[in-house]
């Protein structure tokens, strides 16, 4: 267990990141702003099992996150897998796996997520995130509008100058159920795999929470607890507020 210890906690305090950009696994609580959820959960209960302390570092996308773990400031990471952060860090088998499709306004002309790749169509998305990557490699013909956050281009979105956002199914859901006049289309654009990194190279460590994630999968905690945020909306609520001038004025196209 000693190089496990070494791998996962080498300060002897469990560091794990999380990004509030993904609502599903872990969302900010309103008043002190700390980390809460899925991610938090699994961290608790790693570190439990672990005898060790751990604290939550959180962060507003996943550009930040990956630039942070590139520092040494985290020793894992709740993450999206895919091929380019794959080169970057280890990924542990996924322990969910979630859909991803668009949030579109209910007199839109889509029906399904292969509808939207048409010319002159503006598909918000998160800056630097998975989504900005995938829809770079599969649209032909729809334009890519990259924000900040997930909470800006539901902004842009509110503001009539985007025709979809996308994003994965449960917070679109959420977010169109507290919003008449809008609705997420049927199908999906990518399945994508939510899993923990660690720096790369860190075996004892991945191997262990390689059987950490399977047992907890097996337990139906992480079901669960992904039905019950989705059920929820939890984490969603920023989304509905007001559209800010200001942040009108940071649109950034690719």
């Amino acid at each position: 267990m000693q190089a496990v210890f070494r791998d996962l906690a080498p300060s002897s305090t469990l560091r794990a990141a999380v990004n509030f950009g993904n609502s599903v696994v872990v969302q900010r609580d309103a008043a002190p702003g700390e980390p809460r959820g899925l991610a938090v959960d699994l961290t608790a209960e790693l570190a439990s099992r672990l005898s060790m302390p751990y604290v939550m570092l959180g962060f507003d996308n996943t550009k930040q996150t990956l630039a942070a773990g590139a520092e040494g400031a985290w020793d894992l990471a709740f993450l999206a897998v895919d091929s380019p952060r794959a080169e970057r860090v280890d990924f542990t088998t996924p322990y969910a796996v979630l859909e991803s499709t668009y949030l579109v306004r209910d007199d839109s002309p889509f029906r399904s997520v292969i509808d939207v790749d048409r010319a002159g169509v503006r598909v918000a998305v998160v800056q630097g995130g998975f989504y900005e990557r995938h829809l770079t490699r599969t649209l032909k013909d729809a334009q890519l509008v990259c924000m900040p956050s997930a909470k800006e281009a539901l902004q842009f979105f509110q503001s009539g100058r985007i025709d979809a956002v996308a994003g994965l199914q449960p917070p679109l859901a959420a977010y169109a159920r507290a919003h008449p006049g809008v609705h997420v289309i049927e199908g999906r654009f990518a399945a994508v795999k939510q899993a923990i990194a660690l720096p790369k190279g860190r075996s004892a460590g991945l191997r262990y929470l390689n059987t950490f994630v399977e047992q907890i999968k097996s337990s139906g905690r992480i079901s669960e607890a992904l039905q019950r945020a989705c059920e929820s909306g939890a984490g969603y609520g920023p989304f509905s507020e007001p559209v800010a001038q200001s942040g009108l004025d940071t649109l950034q196209s690719s």
